[in-house]
Formats: C-alpha cells, sequence, structure tokens
C-alpha cells in the first residue's frame, strides 16, 4: 500500500505478509469489508493455490495480520462479501475456479442459542428454519402444478372428437364436384395410344 499525505508526498505503507508455502502463487481477487466490526475495513484476499484470509489492523495498526484462514483446495476466482443468508452477519463467499461456490460467515453459529430450550446451537436452528421454509415452497409449488395439471385435463376432455375446443369454430369440409371426361386414341402411324383427359366443373 502507498500512503499519499496532505503534500502530495508518497511513502511505503503496508504489504500483504508473504505466505510461508512457495507453492500459494499470486493473490487473484482482494476486497475490503469491516468484517470484524472494529470500525476499520479488513482485506479479503483470494490466492491461486485455493487460499482465503482475512487480514486485519486490530493487533497492529500499521501492518495487517492473518484473522481467518481457510482453503477452497482450488483456485479462487472471485469473492464478495455482504449478508446473505442472515441479516445481522457478514459472509465471504467464494467462487473457485470450477465453479463451485463456497461461503464463509462470520455468525457464531457453533454457540447454542440462549433463548432456545432445546439447548440447540444457532447452525441447527438455522438449518432446521431453511428446511420448514423449503418445505413450505415446495408445497406450493406441488400445489400449483397438480391446479395446472387439472386444468389442462379438464380443457383435454372437454375438447370435441373433430379436435375443437368448445366454442371454437368448426373447420368445414368442402368437396369438389366437376365432371370428368376421358378419351383415349390410337395413332396407327407411329404406334402409339394416347389419353385426352376433360374437366368440366359441375353445375347443378
Amino acid at each position: 500500500m502507498l500512503r499519499i499525505d496532505q503534500d502530495g508526498a508518497g511513502m511505503h505503507g503496508w504489504a500483504i505478509p508473504q505466505p510461508k508455502a512457495k507453492n500459494r502463487g499470486a493473490v487473484n481477487v482482494m476486497t475490503f469489508s469491516d468484517i470484524s466490526k472494529d470500525g476499520v475495513d479488513d482485506i479479503v484476499v483470494g490466492w491461486e493455490d485455493g487460499s482465503i484470509e482475512v487480514l486485519g489492523f486490530d493487533m497492529n495498526p500499521d501492518s495487517p495480520q492473518t484473522q481467518f484462514s481457510a482453503n477452497l483446495e482450488e483456485s479462487v476466482s472471485s469473492l464478495a462479501v455482504g449478508r446473505v443468508s442472515n441479516a445481522e452477519f457478514d459472509e465471504i463467499v467464494c467462487v473457485g475456479f470450477s465453479g463451485k461456490v463456497t461461503s464463509y460467515t462470520n455468525e457464531p453459529i457453533n454457540t447454542k442459542d440462549a433463548s432456545d430450550a432445546y439447548g440447540r446451537t444457532h447452525a441447527k436452528i438455522n438449518n432446521e428454519n431453511k428446511i420448514r421454509t423449503m418445505q413450505k415452497e415446495l408445497e406450493e409449488m406441488e400445489s400449483k402444478i397438480m391446479q395446472k395439471k387439472t386444468q389442462l385435463t379438464a380443457k383435454q376432455r372437454a375438447i370435441d372428437s373433430d379436435g375443437t375446443a368448445p366454442g371454437s369454430p368448426k373447420p368445414s369440409t368442402m368437396v369438389a364436384s366437376f365432371d370428368a371426361k376421358t378419351v383415349f386414341l390410337l395413332d396407327e402411324e407411329e404406334g402409339e395410344q394416347g389419353r385426352n383427359i376433360g374437366v368440366s366443373p359441375h353445375r347443378s
């Protein structure tokens, strides 16, 4: 990071700590967000080797230190920070090279909910709520499908045998009426037989 003072002079600030592992590769993506809720943005970094790091200035205001780390087991293509599944807690949503999407949250999901009479964790309660919501959505979708199926079945049964629905104009069949006259001719010189056909409209 390069710091610019009021006079426009630049000076070297902090740098992302170099990893101990030499095969980590380069930084692919980086964003900023106050994940630690200390009033100062943290640095979220995605590396070529799949590492995800959150660097903060809590312990040292002059140099960022690792506060959280994980690994996607594949190169990090993109990442973003926001509130996705909970309105009160941030998540780091990462996309790997294969397209796999992974989310990390700062919600204390493994701690027990003090207000829960059964002693369940936040994660278990959230998962159960999500399952109930999904089941309700599936039931509503199934009900809509059955209603549509019933409507289509009733419409199919109401179709006349001639293939038209009630109220639709029925197709009319037109049969042409005409007289035909056929004359066979024999050409003795050429040794060929010919045929003349004459057609005239029928008049009733």
